[in-house]
């Protein structure tokens, strides 16, 4: 997809829908908020994720920029290890969100709004990037990559996910893969993706996780994504988060969950670093 009215669409959608919103609602305490919102991305999302992909292991002081930070879970996560955190969104509500978030618990960081197509900083300007599960939802990802590229500088590592078409996400499986869930799957967790098990396609299902009216999601498979990542030097990929919370039998940290999150992620994880 190209950018224009897709985007605008984006912006649209998101303002009116932060990340996790349709599962935690409105924000009343944002110290209680934030902690419900990290507790699940830290316990679930990134539980076999972090150690290889996103702790970066730099010293404290090195530049990081989180592009895409919608309501700041990792803005909050790097400035507590003592980076030099900046960070972008697409909409303005998502920046008030991860600025007041940063304030209420005492954190540093410059939030500013920003697009992943046209990052607003200067050439080879971070030592990290990380960009988590965004620009599978931007109107042209292969900008998106390129600028995630330009602003590192020589020798910098970026994290960046993207939806994976994982071997449940192919034609063959997909029916199957629905009908297991319809068998499986907490439909009390559904509020706000009432669509989700009545998606058509693995391209559809992946953009109505977000919620029933997510404008984009783009969905790739490990070649697509090697290419996509091209003129980076790829260190690591591996697919990872299965949303476990949403299932009636399995538990949060055991076996079944780890073994789903790491051959049926929904996410591919790329470790990269922009070559010297």
């Amino acid at each position: 997809m190209k950018p224009g009215k897709n985007n605008e669409e984006v912006v649209h959608y998101w303002d009116s829908n932060p990340i996790h919103s349709i599962e935690f609602g409105p924000i009343e305490d944002i110290t209680e908020y934030c902690r419900l919102v990290d507790d699940v991305r830290w316990d679930e999302h990134e539980r076999w994720a972090e150690k290889g992909f996103l702790d970066f292991g730099g010293d404290p002081g090195a530049k990081l920029l989180d592009a895409g930070c919608g309501i700041g879970v990792f803005t909050r996560y790097y400035s507590k290890k003592g980076y030099e955190v900046s960070a972008i969104d697409i909409t303005p509500k998502a920046v008030e969100i991860a600025q007041s978030s940063l304030e209420a618990l005492g954190l540093k960081g410059d939030v500013r709004q920003g697009s992943v197509e046209k990052i607003p900083f200067e050439d080879n300007q971070f030592d990290y990037v990380c960009c988590n599960g965004v620009i599978h939802h931007t109107g042209d990802t292969e900008k998106a990559a390129a600028e995630i590229l330009r602003v590192l500088k020589p020798g910098g590592r970026a994290m960046i996910s993207v939806y994976y078409r994982n071997f449940l996400l192919t034609k063959r499986f997909f029916p199957l893969m629905k009908t297991t869930l319809s068998i499986l799957i907490r439909k009390s967790k559904l509020e706000g993706r009432e669509k989700f098990l009545r998606a058509e396609t693995p391209e559809d299902f992946v953009r109505i996780y977000d919620g029933d009216d997510t404008p984009i999601a783009n969905l790739y498979n490990r070649a697509e994504g090697d290419h996509l990542f091209a003129d980076y030097k790829i260190l690591a990929a591996e697919p990872h988060y299965f949303p476990i919370r949403f299932f009636k039998f399995f538990k949060v940290g055991g076996l079944v969950h780890w073994a789903l999150d790491r051959y049926c992620g929904t996410l591919i994880y790329y470790l990269l670093e922009k070559p010297a």
